[in-house]
């Protein structure tokens, strides 16, 4: 979930804060949409 709200991993990097959590949710779930979408269009 890091990588998706725009972390690299890196120790120096600390912990994730809300927006970064944030983000990574919002790409999730737009990345659901979609799914359901193309889903629905076969």
């Amino acid at each position: 979930m890091r990588r998706l709200g725009g972390l690299f991993g890196r120790k120096r990097d600390g912990e994730p804060d809300v927006i970064t959590v944030w983000l990574a949710l919002q790409h999730v779930n737009d990345v659901a949409a979609e799914l359901r979408h193309a889903r629905g269009l076969g």
